[in-house]
């Protein structure tokens, strides 16, 4: 682990981790060795960071750092934490960096065992020398703010070191005078002193020396070269997708330079008349015909023709009663009256 450092020595980025492919295909291998090869490896991890490449730091470095923090003694874990601060940094596509900040927060700052929410104080402490303040802030002071009302006294006191060393990036900060003031009512005597040498030192501040302000902004401005942040592709207008498509200019019928237009033809007019729309034939059967005046000087009513004699019945049904015949009425005779 201790020769890492020589093999990338006077290496350009992206060919140290070329020379180094060997060690890094066995960085499980050696994580697993005793607690003093795990303290070297983190530490060496971390010089090589701004060597190796994005795929190597998110997929063999940064899972071997989270590893020996978790199984290993605290030396190692301080160690690894240290490590990590840097891998975030030189990881350039910021969606990827993210990515495992977010991991970290999740399972780190915000762990049911206090060790790990130390371990995630340790990275912050370390990243306020490798990031600049703006990006700092934007990256690891959300969880440490919510951090002061730990149930675990180490931690707290921990954690107002933190403060103490990042007085300058976040005094301004809302949600850190917030936390303060929670430090304030503290009930341990040690983090309670360690909260008003802050709130001294916040009253005292007159500004980052000239020096500290030039190499923030150098900070800065590598990180805004360095770091990549893709952007999602746009989401199609419906209304554009909806509209026709406009012809392209080489299918559009225009003159040609020097050229007269083409005379408009008008169409020639048709020496036949149209031919007369065929006019709709009487139905007979819906105009029926007029009634025929009786020679008497009476109107007779038409008799409507005969039905057609429809299917014959079928057989009576077994539990049917048969069909009695229907009555007929007597027959009234011309000159007669029936009695009944």
């Amino acid at each position: 682990a201790e020769d890492m450092e020589y093999l990338a020595k006077d290496q350009p980025p992206g060919e140290a981790s070329v020379h180094l492919e060997r060690v890094f295909s066995n960085l499980e291998k050696i994580s697993q060795d005793s607690w003093r090869t795990q303290e070297v490896l983190c530490q060496q991890l971390g010089k090589l960071a701004h060597l190796c490449t994005s795929e190597i730091l998110c997929n063999n470095v940064a899972p071997v750092l989270f590893q020996m923090a978790r199984e290993s003694t605290y030396l190692v874990r301080k160690s690894g934490m240290i490590a990590l601060a840097h891998v975030l940094r030189y990881i350039p596509d910021a969606k990827k960096r993210d990515h495992i900040l977010k991991h970290f927060r999740s399972q780190w700052a915000t762990g049911k065992v206090h060790w790990t929410r130390l371990a995630y104080i340790e990275a912050c402490y370390e990243a306020a020398d490798v990031f600049s303040r703006k990006l700092y802030v934007q990256l690891f002071t959300s969880e440490l703010f919510t951090m002061v009302s730990d149930p675990v006294p180490n931690v707290r006191l921990r954690l107002a070191a933190v403060f103490r060393k990042t007085i300058a990036a976040i005094k301004d900060l809302s949600d850190f005078k917030v936390a303060l003031s929670t430090l304030m009512q503290d009930k341990d005597p040690q983090v309670l002193m360690e909260a008003k040498e802050i709130k001294k030192m916040c009253d005292e501040f007159k500004g980052s020396s000239p020096q500290e302000l030039e190499e923030d902004k150098k900070k800065e401005a590598a990180e805004n070269a360095f770091f990549v942040m893709k952007k999602k592709p746009p989401k199609p207008d419906p209304a554009a997708a909806a509209a026709p498509a406009a012809a392209p200019a080489s299918l559009k019928s225009t003159p040609a330079s020097g050229s007269q237009p083409a005379p408009v033809v008008a169409p020639k007019p048709n020496p036949q008349p149209p031919a007369p729309a065929p006019q709709p034939k009487p139905n007979p059967a819906s105009n029926p015909p007029a009634p025929k005046p009786n020679p008497q000087g009476q109107t007779q009513v038409p008799i409507p023709a005969p039905k057609p004699p429809g299917p014959p019945p079928g057989p009576p049904k077994p539990f049917d009663p048969p069909p009695q015949p229907a009555a007929r009425a007597p027959e009234k005779k011309q000159g007669c009256c029936t009695i009944s």
